[in-house]
């Protein structure tokens, strides 16, 4: 199977044949998108983009997903209707192609992919947590972008297979470093006074953390040097685009995913007595340490508003910490107050209707219309334990999987293939405990389109959820 070769150790994406001129027509489709949407707003120049796209769902379901990938960079919403974005049309075209596939081919992967189980219980629970809800609408609208989300994450393993993994995520790192260098750029050039998101919006930084954690994995285990040299770079040229940011929460999912990464790469090759491979995990944690000390301490201009960013927070000086605490607290007293079902999804965004004497608060007046920057505390206080327990259901079934994969892997392309897409997938997962619209609009997207590679690779023949030593 063509899984069996390391998306992050071999990258041959440009050399397929048939695959390198559709490439290069995407991108510089998506070029001039990013163009037409930074200087003429939306209209007329993102529209061959679009109406390409539909052309290619209708004759090859599974090239949507490929042109679905540089839409989610595009924050420009459609003729106006905020939170509707061309990502979402498009998603919706997919699901609906997507489907149409799916009913055509019965035998597909689709019927065997167990997250369904999961999935299917989630959005009931949500469903029925909605019958008590404060403001219905906002419910029924959060429970229809998890049934967008979780369509995706079913469909990529039905739609695609370990060579379509591979070049979906050489599309993610061509993507990003396209999109980064111009932030960084401006960042520049305005000496780092202002936070740069660009096209894509505040998600930017999150889109990156995957893919520097995957060009880390090609450091740790490509099979030369100049591909180990080649991927840190583009680990460090997408950490640029985190610095213009100034994401505080993009870093601490950096330094999340490569401690996780150091830790299982570590037990790993002293297991299999891999000397070499340790040596490279060391050396990259002493360079971490060091640029962390230079990020901390060099007192460039450039670096000063994000570097005074992250010590309020280390002090616990930031009005972000106050306002997050009291978001946390706010929703464990709800949860208290409706542990079963919960006050209904998309609800506590609307605290001051059910929690009239918090207004009160100093920092309440921050904290309208917020999650609870923490998806774990709004599941439990929107859904209840029933709810929150059938996101952990899904978490930790999509983990562990990976987990028992990690322990049987003797081969290091092997490992590579594993880990190129689950240690993102526990970033993701550990993001839950400090972030929030995890399942929500296009970052939520990005999210869906790993969860779902994922499960494509535990799908192929040699390594399967059902069966798996």
């Amino acid at each position: 199977m063509a899984i069996s070769r390391s998306p992050s150790v071999d990258l041959p994406i440009l050399a397929e044949s048939g695959f390198s001129a559709w490439l290069v027509t995407l991108m510089a489709a998506q070029a001039v998108a990013s163009l037409a949407a930074t200087v003429y707003g939306w209209p007329l120049l993102l529209a061959p983009l679009v109406v390409a796209g539909g052309v290619a769902i209708l004759l090859w379901p599974k090239a949507g997903l490929f042109i679905l990938v540089p839409l989610i960079y595009i924050r420009t919403p459609v003729l106006g209707f905020v939170g509707v974005y061309p990502a979402d049309i498009f998603s919706f075209v997919i699901i609906a192609g997507g489907l149409l596939h799916v009913l055509l081919k019965p035998q597909s992967s689709a019927r065997r992919n167990p997250l369904l189980a999961p999935m299917a219980v989630i959005l009931v629970v949500f469903a029925i947590s909605l019958v008590g809800a404060y403001d219905f609408q906002i419910g029924l609208t959060n429970w229809f972008r998890h049934v967008q989300l979780f369509c995706l994450i079913a469909l990529v393993p039905t739609l695609c297979d370990g060579r379509d993994v591979r070049r979906l995520l050489g599309l993610l790192v061509i993507s990003s470093v396209v999109m980064t260098l111009p932030n960084f750029a401006e960042f520049v050039r305005i000496t780092g006074r202002e936070r740069i998101f660009g096209i894509a919006g505040p998600f930017f930084p999150f889109y990156l953390v995957p893919v520097i954690l995957q060009g880390l994995v090609g450091f740790l285990l490509a099979s030369s040097t100049g591909k180990r040299l080649g991927w840190l770079a583009v680990s460090g040229i997408l950490g640029l685009g985190v610095v213009a940011s100034q994401t505080r929460e993009a870093i601490l999912q950096i330094i999340i995913g490569a401690m996780a990464l150091g830790v299982f790469v570590w037990v790993w090759a002293r297991r299999n007595e891999r000397t070499v491979l340790r040596r490279r995990v060391f050396w990259l944690g002493l360079v971490a340490v060091l640029l962390l000390l230079v990020f901390a301490f060099s007192g460039l201009s450039l670096l000063a508003p994000f570097t005074h960013r992250v010590e309020q927070a280390l002090q616990g000086s930031s009005n972000t910490i106050y306002i997050r605490l009291f978001l946390w607290r706010l929703g464990i007293h709800t949860f208290l107050d409706s542990p079963v079902l919960g006050i209904g999804l998309g609800q506590i965004r609307d605290w001051d209707k059910f929690l009239p004497t918090w207004r009160f608060d100093p920092y309440s007046a921050a904290t309208k219309g917020l999650g609870a920057h923490n998806d774990f505390i709004t599941y439990a206080a929107e859904t209840g334990t029933i709810g929150l327990l059938a996101v952990f259901w899904f978490l930790g079934l999509l983990l562990y999987a990976g987990y028992k994969r990690w322990k049987t892997r003797r081969d290091e392309v092997e490992l590579a293939t594993l880990l190129t897409l689950w240690i993102p997938c526990v970033s993701l997962a550990a993001r839950f405990f400090f972030g929030t619209h995890m399942f929500y609009s296009l970052g939520g997207m990005m999210n869906a389109l790993y969860f779902g590679m994922l499960v494509t690779h535990y799908q192929s023949p040699s390594s399967t959820l059902e069966n798996d030593g």
